[in-house]
């Protein structure tokens, strides 16, 4: 599992909070209260400035000085049994937002290679069936795996249809 992480700057206050549990900026703010100077904190609404992420909180941090912490919450927290952290990072790298939906048509799973993808692909939809299995020897796994890139592409090992 990945750490979320994200680096906030207020009032003094200037380091790495893990996000793994936190639901929301109060939650946020209570950490910062219990962190840092409290009488700072008390004289004013503190202003948070989140100036750097780790794990998937880096695909909410805007390179600037904000987070979209309920968009990451609501990533986060999306969780069917084969979706992993690393999948939901390399759809957001691939797509440049979270959309859950659009995430289950297009994932297809995380494979160690091209051709491992392709022979998962062949297999799923029956080609071999009934075939012997020396068949499979003469099929040119890589000429294949390299066919699927048109409608498939891989970000770090993840899978995503094209066209769905």
């Amino acid at each position: 599992m990945i750490d979320n992480n994200i680096f906030c700057e207020s009032f003094g206050f200037n380091q790495w909070i893990d996000i793994d549990t936190m639901t929301d900026w109060a939650q946020v703010q209570m950490y910062i209260f219990w962190h840092s100077d409290a009488t700072v904190m008390t004289r004013a609404k503190p202003t948070i400035l989140v100036t750097d992420a780790e794990g998937l909180a880096r695909c909410f941090h805007d390179g600037n000085e904000g987070f979209d912490m309920e968009g990451f919450v609501t990533c986060r927290d999306y969780e069917p049994e084969r979706i992993t952290q690393e999948a939901k990072i390399a759809y957001i790298q691939h797509n440049g937002t979270w959309n859950p939906e659009h995430f289950e048509d297009t994932y297809e799973g995380e494979y160690t290679s091209p051709m491992a993808f392709a022979e998962q692909h062949v297999d799923s939809m029956g080609f071999f069936e009934g075939a012997h299995e020396t068949l499979r020897l003469y099929f040119d796994w890589e000429a294949y795996s390299h066919d699927l890139k048109t409608d498939y592409v891989s970000i770090n090992g993840h899978y995503f249809n094209r066209l769905a």
